[in-house]
């Protein structure tokens, strides 16, 4: 299974679109992390801020999605 940052990267080159570098980094260092699932971040969210926030919580213009997600959109759509 591959990671989330080959995930969108792999989506990215079927959208023809650039990958931006400082996106990269946040998924290659763990900073759009909410945890290991919804459940997990709605119980230990509090934690998870104090500690290691990820980019952009408060930004209401990004969804993150998992690895898994991000494989499941059809890059057909992008041709």
């Amino acid at each position: 299974m591959k990671n989330i940052l080959e995930e969108v990267s792999t989506l990215a080159q079927a959208a023809h679109i650039e990958l931006p570098t400082i996106l990269q980094a946040l998924y290659r260092d763990g900073m759009t992390s909410y945890g290991k699932d919804r459940a997990d971040w709605q119980a230990n969210w509090e934690h998870y801020l104090q500690e290691a926030p990820p980019a952009l919580a408060s930004s209401y213009d990004f969804e993150w999605l998992d690895a898994a997600r991000v494989g499941t959109i059809s890059p057909r759509r992008y041709d």
